[in-house]
C-alpha cells in the first residue's frame, strides 16, 4: 500500500494527445486543436472529508490510513497537489437529444492523472467540483468535491471535436490520434492488426451492447444517454450513439462499412447478453428454447400487475427444487404470495402514479422518432409500441379488489409455465446464492438518494456513509445484511415521479 506522496503517476493521456497549456484556463472559450487544457484546482477553505470508499482505494493501492492524516482534505480538495499529478480539463463535444451540441468539455471536472497500481493496472483519477475550466458553464457551480476513478474517461464525444461546429472541425488527425490512443490503452490485442480501426469499432460496439444489456437486467435506465456521456471502454440509442461516434473515423473506416460492423455486432451481442443474464435471474442454468419468451412474459406480468422490478426478481429465489429435482409447490405458493403482497402496487397507487413521468417518457420517444434516430423498421416498431403504451395508460382504473384478482391471474399463469421450465433443470445446491448474485437486494432508488442529499445539505453525512456501506455489496448473496426495510421497499406513490419545474 502507498501514500499520497508516492502514488505512481504515469500520465499517458497528456503525453500522447494534444494539450493546450495557455494560462487563460479560467476564461470560458472554445479550445481548438487540443484534447485537453491544463488547469488548476480552485483553493477552498477548510475542506472536510465526509465519505471514503476503501474498495476504490484498493484499486490504486492507497492505504486507507492516509485519510486519517490532518492534510488528507487538502489533497482531496486540490489545495495540495499530488506529486506527479498534472491537472487538465478534457475537451469533448456531443449529440444531445438527437442534435449536435458543439463543444461541451469538462466544465465541473478535471483530470488529475493516471496511477499505476502494483499490478500495473492503470486508473485515471478525476476531481469533480474542484474549480473552473475553459469549459465551465453556468450550471457547473461546485457544491462539493468528489474524487473518482475509471480506466479512462475518454468517451464517444471526445472524437466529435472534429465535427463541423466543433472546436477542431476538420482536424481528422485528432480523431486518428484518439483512436490510436484508445486502441493502445483499452484494446492492445488489436494494435498490430491491419484492420485495427474497424476492429476498434466492432470491439466498442460489443462492449456497449453488453453494458446496455447489464443495465436492462437490473432495471436501470440512463436518463441522459448522449454521446458525451457514453464511455469508449452501449438499447437502440446505444447503437445510434455508436453510429455517430464511428462517423468521426470515416477517414479510417468508410461509413457504410462501419454501420455494417455495428449492425452485425450490436444486436446479436445485446440479445445474447440479455437472455444469458435473464436465465441467471430466473435461476435457469440450462440454455433451452423458449427462455426468451419466458423472460418476456415475466416482464409482461410485472407490467400488467404494477410489480416492482427489483423485488420481484429477488423473490424468485424463494422457489426451491426438491432433492428429486421436482419443484417444491409450497415454495412456489409462498413466492407467489410474496410477490402479490409485497411487490405489486395497489390500483390506487397505480392510478396516482406518475402521469408526468409517463408524459416525459412519451416525449422522449416521440423526440427519437422526430429526429430520425432509428432505422425504418425500428421507427415502425416504436410507433406501434407508442400506440399500445398510450392505450394502456388507463388500464389500472379499477378497484383494489378487482386489481388483486387480475394480478393473481397473471401470476398464476406465469408460474404455471415457470414450473414446467424449472422441471427441466438439474438440481443445483447453489441455486439460491447464484440467483441472489444476479438479482440485487438493494438498488439506489431516487427516493433513498434524495433523503441522503437533503441530510447532507443540512450538514449531516451519516446517511451518505450508511448508503456507501450498504452498496458495497448490493447483492448480499447470503442474505446476511439486515438493513432497514426502507432500503429494500419500493418507493411510495409520491416518490415514483421526479417532477421538474
Amino acid at each position: 500500500m502507498t501514500t499520497f506522496e508516492k502514488l505512481n503517476f504515469d500520465n499517458q493521456a497528456l503525453k500522447q494527445l494534444p494539450v493546450d497549456s495557455s494560462p487563460d484556463y479560467l476564461i470560458q472559450r472554445r479550445v481548438p486543436n487540443a484534447c485537453f487544457h491544463r488547469v488548476k484546482p480552485t483553493p477552498v477553505d477548510e475542506p472536510k472529508l465526509v465519505a471514503i470508499s476503501e474498495d476504490a482505494l484498493k484499486l490504486i493501492g492507497l492505504d486507507p490510513s492516509e485519510f486519517s492524516r490532518g492534510d488528507a482534505g487538502e489533497y482531496l480538495s486540490g489545495n495540495t497537489a499530488f506529486p506527479g499529478a498534472d491537472y487538465a480539463a478534457h475537451c469533448y463535444c456531443g449529440h444531445q437529444f438527437g442534435s449536435f451540441a458543439g463543444q461541451l468539455g469538462d466544465g465541473a471536472t478535471m483530470y488529475i492523472g493516471e496511477v499505476l497500481n502494483e499490478n500495473n493496472d492503470r486508473w485515471e483519477i478525476q476531481f469533480k467540483g474542484a474549480g473552473k475550466t475553459p469549459f465551465s458553464r453556468t450550471a457547473d457551480e461546485p457544491t462539493s468535491i468528489i474524487t473518482r476513478l475509471a480506466p479512462t474517461f475518454i468517451r464517444f464525444g471526445s472524437f466529435e471535436i472534429i465535427r463541423r461546429g466543433g472546436p477542431s472541425a476538420g482536424r481528422l488527425e485528432l480523431a486518428t490520434q484518439l483512436a490510436d490512443y484508445t486502441i493502445k490503452l483499452c484494446y492492445p490485442s488489436i494494435e498490430n492488426s491491419e484492420s485495427k480501426y474497424a476492429d476498434l469499432i466492432k470491439e466498442v460496439s460489443i462492449k456497449t451492447a453488453e453494458l446496455v444489456a447489464k443495465w436492462q437486467l437490473i432495471g436501470w435506465c440512463h436518463g441522459v444517454l448522449n454521446t458525451d456521456n457514453m464511455s469508449i471502454a452501449g438499447p437502440l440509442i446505444g447503437k445510434w450513439n455508436l453510429m455517430k461516434w464511428a462517423e468521426t473515423m470515416e477517414h479510417l473506416v468508410p461509413r457504410l462499412e462501419a454501420r455494417e460492423l455495428i449492425q452485425e455486432s450490436y444486436d446479436t451481442t445485446y440479445m445474447n447478453a440479455l437472455i444469458s443474464g435473464a436465465r441467471a435471474k430466473m435461476g435457469l442454468f440450462e440454455s433451452l428454447d423458449g427462455d426468451k419468451d419466458l423472460y418476456e412474459s415475466l416482464l409482461t406480468a410485472m407490467l400488467e400487475s404494477g410489480a416492482d422490478f427489483t423485488n420481484t426478481f429477488r423473490a424468485l429465489s424463494g422457489v426451491e427444487l426438491a432433492s428429486d429435482g421436482e419443484v417444491n409447490e409450497e415454495t412456489v405458493e409462498r413466492t407467489k404470495e410474496n410477490i402479490l403482497e409485497h411487490c405489486c402496487y395497489s390500483a390506487e397507487d397505480c392510478q396516482a402514479a406518475p402521469d408526468a413521468g409517463n408524459e416525459q417518457e412519451l416525449a422522449m420517444l416521440r423526440m427519437m422518432l422526430r429526429h430520425g434516430m432509428l432505422d425504418p423498421d425500428q421507427q415502425a416498431q416504436l410507433q406501434e409500441n407508442l400506440a399500445e403504451y398510450e392505450a394502456k395508460m388507463n388500464k389500472f382504473k379499477m378497484s383494489n379488489e378487482e386489481k388483486k384478482i387480475k394480478d393473481k391471474e397473471y401470476w398464476n399463469a406465469w408460474f404455471t409455465v415457470y414450473k414446467v421450465r424449472l422441471a427441466r433443470e438439474k438440481l443445483n445446491p447453489e441455486r439460491r446464492r447464484l440467483m441472489n448474485g444476479a438479482n440485487p437486494k438493494y438498488v439506489l432508488r431516487n427516493h433513498i438518494l434524495e433523503k441522503s442529499i437533503k441530510m447532507a445539505e443540512d450538514g449531516d453525512f451519516s446517511e451518505v456513509n450508511r448508503l456507501l456501506d450498504l452498496f458495497r455489496d448490493p447483492y448480499d448473496v447470503d442474505d446476511k445484511k439486515s438493513a432497514s426495510a426502507e432500503y429494500q421497499s419500493p418507493p411510495k406513490t409520491e416518490d415514483l415521479c421526479l417532477k421538474v419545474t
